[in-house]
């Protein structure tokens, strides 16, 4: 069976550890790693391409596109918008099946206003809060399990 690839979206800055947990969770879990296979933009070689052609030629290659949308909004690229909110509207065009996760807020917490806008353009889709990386592994671990019922009921006769 081939594995399926994640694509994991986010600001890197504001979510690096998590990022890195997750792609470890994903990729070292005796279940997990037998069906998927999640990709971190920060574990490529240094290389002459565009960051922007290495990022959409994963997601072109990914079954599932997996944004972590906190409370920064990024830096913008040449198009005017972030790159996780590029990888994000790239991902939905080809019809890449998104997996959203959204940081809860803290009291004292202010979300970007292009974060916000973000997120609300996300929520045509259904997505997910937590609260912290362990919240986030266990919702993505049950979000995947969903998508793996979802596909198997496709594929049924």
């Amino acid at each position: 069976m081939k594995r399926k690839q994640i694509f994991i979206s986010s600001v890197q800055s504001e979510f690096a550890h998590t990022r890195d947990k997750l792609a470890s969770f994903i990729n070292n879990d005796p279940y997990w790693s037998q069906f998927f296979y999640a990709f971190i933009f920060e574990n490529l070689p240094a290389s002459r391409r565009s960051p922007s052609d290495i990022y959409l030629g994963e997601i072109d290659k990914c079954a599932i596109y997996l944004g972590i949308f906190g409370l920064r909004y990024g830096r913008l690229n040449e198009n005017g918008i972030s790159a996780t909110e590029q990888e994000f509207d790239y991902a939905i065009e080809i019809g890449r099946d998104p997996l959203i996760f959204v940081k809860k807020l803290t009291p004292k917490a202010l979300r970007a206003k292009r974060m916000q806008a973000l997120i609300l353009k996300a929520s045509t889709h259904t997505y997910t809060r937590f609260r912290n990386t362990d919240h986030l592994c266990s919702e993505v671990q049950r979000s995947l399990l969903y998508w793996q019922q979802e596909q198997n009921r496709r594929t049924a006769p």
